[in-house]
């Protein structure tokens, strides 16, 4: 004979409901904050830096020429028995072409990185988008499979009410059980 399994409580389901429910929205708003965050960086590559160096690179090139000049007007205007002369200017010089070389190695490093974020960025946002399906389209799923599942649990549960499902086991415990042996029954326990 088949028995009824005995349910007697959907707690854990309906907690279980809740939290699929929390985690969809909990990676919905983690999705978009790390979409905005990651889009910050790349328009941060992509529209400041490719033209914040550029501009550095101008500006050391005519501090540069500057130097150049100055150097000259001060090799010019030294007298033969002097020092050292244009010290000053030939540092200023060297310091100029050293944040000019740097410039310029701060606008290639900005090339390369453009090139490998924007692959990198394509990539992400396929995957991100591929996630955001799936929230949208498996996880609502799930919860309506979920609810199915309770509802049908819970007409299970009530199919027999609970004072039938006792009274129905009730007469079979109060049936005597038959001895073999005098044909007698023996009282129930």
């Amino acid at each position: 004979m088949k028995q009824r399994a005995q349910i007697t409580s959907f707690d854990a389901l309906t907690a279980f409901r809740g939290g699929i429910l929390d985690f969809d929205e909990a990676s919905q708003a983690a999705l978009e904050s790390m979409v905005l965050e990651v889009r910050k960086a790349v328009d941060w590559i992509e529209h400041d830096r490719a033209r914040y160096w550029p501009a550095q690179v101008r500006q050391a090139s005519d501090a540069l020429v500057q130097a150049r000049a100055d150097l000259a007007r001060c090799e010019v205007a030294t007298r033969p028995d002097e020092r050292n002369p244009c010290t000053e200017q030939k540092k200023r010089l060297a310091l100029c072409k050293q944040r000019l070389r740097y410039c310029e190695r701060k606008v290639e490093a900005v090339k390369h990185w453009r090139r490998i974020l924007n692959h990198e960025y394509t990539e992400f946002m396929g995957r991100v988008n591929k996630l955001s399906g799936f929230l949208e389209t498996e996880l609502p799923r799930a919860v309506a499979t979920l609810e199915r599942l309770l509802r049908a649990l819970e007409d299970y549960a009530q199919a027999i009410p609970l004072p039938a499902r006792e009274a129905r086991l009730a007469p079979a415990r109060s049936i005597p059980a038959r001895t073999e042996q005098d044909g007698t029954s023996t009282p129930p326990t």
